[in-house]
């Protein structure tokens, strides 16, 4: 190699240090050489000793003792070029006693598996000269060497040559032995003392030789300002990096970014970019507010993931910081490395792979989409947007791919009726009517049977949805079932003949814009919509169009949900408002932006695209419209109510509803920030409005078909059961009681057997309570001799007193639903179900009697002592229940045993959470789980 070539290398591998450092420091990808060479550390020590040297501000140390503590990194940058452990020994010996500026610093690579398994991590190591004695302070962010994140050993300056020999020989080497380095340490000393008020001060994070050195630093220089070996376990500790104020967090970065940098522009210029993906991760750039706000670990994971498959970085990674135009070759092979084509990517055709995996690929490539729209506003770089644009475009191919192949899915399994081009409303409106009378046609009249059957299990699940007596467990029906739901809150404006929802004058205009969103879902045609915006009036609260929005957020867990949107024409601008009870966009209960009419031909395409429910992109339809307006502005002085049930399919749309009709009696774009507004139903004076409008609301359900209408009337009986007590209770006993109250009423409705029945038979009445029903019921409780589905023998004495205490509080939450029921047989059928749960108790009874007889060492009392205790005040988190629709629509009914125990073992733990937000947020809509039912 000559010198031409040599310098070319020496200078590609200095860029390539850089790089790494930079990477590394800013947690954007993982270590993935876990041995760095003296080399990449003496360029390590060189950045922060040129950030010392550039703080002329004094953000780390006065200027009087940065020379001093440059000194010291120059000496520890040596020692990585050493070969005898005497070097550090004679520095160690000539350190200045009691002075925190002379220090020997270090990073070590640890083992963490006994069997020699490669399960590395970094940690870093500071030594100090005090009180005649070394004083050895090891940082570890992980915390694995069980004393803490810092601490440190007292060793006799006699053993100076000891130590001096083990970080020669276990430095930066993978040693086969776990901890080989504390474990010697520890040998020579009294052991570690942990410093527990600095654990906050260093990150828990990824860890690499930047991230230890960086975490050692923090504690040196806090070391500076106080003395940490002196610090009493109630002191309050902040850092240069403290987590809270991520300006100055960025600051520090900067600095760093700063010491990087060299007279070479070119350079400079792609370190700039590298650090754009910080700033972005940070939320100090980026157009959406909200995703630095939902830092979890699938975003940041994602992010990493964003920034290892960035075609730029990646040509960067291969060069010497100069890319002057594309290498097509190279790009063509990143992205296929990058975007695995998805023959590859599942090893078998699209039609073949399950549906769960096509969705968590959707989750992932959505949030992949995201960030890489996010982030080519922001390049300004030529090359690297034409790049980052040419692997968006291909994600953005498979992303549409694997999205059509679901769609087909979702569509094949929708019933024929419930289709978008459908009209089940009217199917409801026939009643029993529907099924053919030409004996002659069997077959149709089987299909007319099946689709009155269907129909009338979407006007259960659509009732059950709207008084929260279940959770969205069917995505199938969404939004094939807004034409149901729309159509009956035509019916029940219609109907108020008392001006309950508003006055009889602009009861037209009302219907006539809940009309539109019934056509939109039938249009095809983008420019009816677009007609519809552009014809809205002005300033007029009663003409508006009303939308579902279905988004999904950042992290799986929690899934998808769905808001409400409704778009007015408000002062010749477009008002988007949002209505959404959980505030997941992190712009309160309802906010709004406004958009240009211009903007009208770009709001009606997000409109339109957005109406099947098929965006699995973070966020999606609320970005676009932020898109092309500004960040949604919260009304603060509305306040909402958060879900109890997870039903945002239905509840939400409601809520938006309450809000339009309120809005038209008061300007809420109008109110004044000290205002506190929870808009209610109907008149403000009104007691029990809710109530009123769930009775019209059924009321509006109604039809022809009598049985039908008394079933309503039956799933009503359960609202009314739960808001009776709730209203006995009181504001602020309702508080402590609801999760536990709304939970133990959900569970009695997802396992009623009357509701299965019904649900079979297509809304017939059952004619009698004939044998088969007592069947039934007795499986459902258990024969004789039978506990949860074992012989009651084979159970636990623990569990005999959980099941009869559970049984026992069920018995009372049936007992007091009885005087709700009007259907005999529902009746007979329930008290039936009573007598049959008494019926056990007392074979329980039993079989603790003979039990206590046999097992005498363990009294009665002292097995009541080991017991969940139910308490009528206490607050239960909803139990995952088996959900009732999958139950009914397979026409059975799965054997329920115990049903309560889950539920009441978890009534101590959420109750301390009661208050918090976080339980709320938690009761979500489940979207994405059960789009592959």
């Amino acid at each position: 190699m000559n010198t031409e070539e040599m310098m070319k290398e020496n200078n590609k591998n200095e860029f390539l240090q850089k790089l790494q450092i930079l990477t590394l420091a800013l947690s954007l990808k993982e270590n993935n050489q876990r041995v760095a060479s003296p080399v990449f550390y003496n360029s390590l020590y060189a950045t922060y000793i040129k950030m010392l040297e550039n703080d002329d501000d004094e953000s780390f140390i006065d200027i009087e003792n940065q020379s001093k503590v440059i000194d010291s990194l120059k000496r520890s940058m040596d020692f990585y070029s050493s070969d005898h452990p005497s070097f550090l020994q004679k520095i160690i010996e000539k350190m200045t006693n009691n002075d925190p500026t002379d220090f020997m610093l270090f990073q070590n690579l640890n083992n963490l598996d006994k069997d020699g398994n490669n399960l590395q991590h970094d940690c870093g190591w500071i030594v100090y000269k005090r009180e005649n004695d070394l004083f050895v302070v090891q940082v570890d962010r992980k915390e694995k060497f069980g004393v803490g994140q810092v601490s440190y050993a007292r060793i006799p300056i006699t053993k100076a040559a000891c130590l001096s020999e083990l970080f020669f020989l276990k430095l930066n080497v993978q040693n086969s032995d776990e901890f080989s380095l504390f474990h010697g340490i520890k040998s020579i000393s009294a052991g570690f003392q942990e410093i527990p008020v600095l654990n906050n001060i260093v990150k828990k994070g990824m860890d690499n030789p930047v991230s230890a050195l960086e975490d050692i630093f923090k504690i040196l220089v806090f070391h500076y300002i106080a003395d940490i070996f002196s610090l009493n376990t109630t002191d309050r500790i902040k850092s240069l990096w403290h987590g809270a104020n991520i300006q100055l967090t960025i600051q520090i970065r900067e600095s760093l970014l700063a010491a990087i940098k060299t007279d070479n522009h070119i350079w400079n210029e792609q370190f700039d970019y590298i650090f754009d993906y910080y700033l972005y991760q940070t939320g100090n750039i980026g157009i959406n507010a909200v995703l630095p706000s939902n830092k979890n670990n699938e975003w940041l994971d994602s992010l990493k993931k964003s920034f290892n498959s960035d075609p730029y970085i990646l040509a960067l990674m291969s060069s010497d910081g100069k890319i002057l135009d594309i290498d097509e070759e190279l790009l063509k092979k990143n992205l296929v490395l990058t975007i695995i084509p998805l023959n590859v990517l599942y090893d078998r055709e699209l039609p073949l792979v399950s549906s769960i995996e096509l969705m968590n690929t959707l989750y992932h490539d959505g949030i992949m989409i995201t960030i890489y729209e996010d982030r080519l506003t922001m390049i300004k770089n030529p090359i690297a947007k034409e790049m980052n644009q040419r692997f968006l475009s291909r994600l953005q191919e498979r992303y549409q791919e694997i999205n059509k192949e679901m769609k087909r899915r979702i569509i094949k399994n929708q019933p024929e009726e419930l289709t978008l081009e459908s009209n089940s409303y009217s199917l409801v409106q026939l009643g029993t009517n529907i099924v053919s009378t030409n004996d002659s046609s069997l077959v149709q009249t089987e299909i007319m049977k099946q689709q009155k059957k269907h129909v009338f299990s979407r006007n259960i699940d659509m009732l059950a949805l709207t008084l929260s007596l279940k959770s969205n467990d069917d995505i199938n029906c969404f939004p094939g079932i807004y034409d149901l739901l729309f159509s009956t809150y035509i019916k029940m404006i219609k109907n108020d003949q008392e001006d309950f929802f508003i006055d009889k004058q602009r009861q037209p205009n009302i219907i006539e814009s809940l009309q539109r969103t019934i056509e939109i879902y039938k249009r095809t045609n983008i420019e009816d919509l677009h007609n519809i915006f552009l014809n809205l009036k002005n300033n007029d609260p009663t003409d508006f169009l009303l939308c579902p929005a279905y988004f999904h957020m950042l992290d799986p867990k929690e899934g998808g949900h769905i808001c409400g949107l409704t778009i007015y024409k408000r002062d010749n601008e477009l008002i988007i408002m949002q209505v959404d009870k959980e505030s997941f966009f992190e712009s309160g209960a309802v906010s709004y932006v406004k958009a240009p009419l211009k903007n009208i031909q770009e709001l009606s395409q997000i409109i339109f695209s957005a109406r099947e429910f098929f965006d699995f992109k973070p966020y999606g339809i609320l970005r676009k419209i932020e898109a092309i307006s500004h960040k949604f502005k919260a009304i603060s002085s509305i306040k909402l109510a958060h879900q109890t049930t997870g039903n945002c399919g239905i509840i939400e749309i409601e809520a938006t509803l309450r809000l339009i009709l309120f809005h038209c009696k008061k300007d809420i774009f109008a109110l004044q920030t000290c205002d506190r507004i929870t808009p209610k139903w109907g008149r403000d004076s009104q007691d029990s409005a809710t109530i009123e409008m769930k009775v019209r609301f059924v009321e509006a359900m109604k039809g022809t078909d009598q049985e039908w209408n008394e079933n309503f009337d039956y799933v009503l009986g359960y609202y009314l059961y739960r808001k009776k007590q709730s209203i006995k209770w009181g504001e602020a006993q309702l508080s402590i009681h609801k999760d536990y109250w709304y939970t133990s009423i959900r569970h009695l409705y997802s396992n009623d057997l009357y509701i299965v029945e019904i649900l079979n038979r297509g809304g017939m009445i059952p004619a009698d309570f004939d044998v088969s029903l007592k069947e039934k019921m007795i499986e459902l409780v258990g024969k004789a001799g039978i506990l949860l589905n074992r012989e009651i023998k084979a159970v636990g004495l623990s569990e005999l007193y959980k099941e009869i205490r559970e049984n026992t509080y069920e018995l009372e939450l049936l007992k007091g639903r009885l005087s709700f029921l009007k259907i005999p047989v529902a009746k007979e059928l329930l008290d039936y179900y009573i007598a049959r749960i008494m019926i056990k108790n007392i074979e329980i009874k039993k079989e603790i009697s003979r039990r206590i007889g046999i097992e005498p060492k363990e009294s009665t009392c002292q097995l009541m002592e080991h017991l969940p205790i139910i308490s009528a005040t206490a607050s239960v988190q909803s139990p995952q229940l088996a959900s009732p629709t999958s139950q009914r629509t397979t026409g059975t009914m799965i054997p329920v045993s115990n049903r309560f125990i889950s539920m009441i073992d978890q009534v101590k733990q959420v109750s301390e959470a009661k208050n918090q937000r976080l339980v709320s947020k938690q009761v979500k809509c489940n979207v994405q789980n059960t789009w592959t039912k």
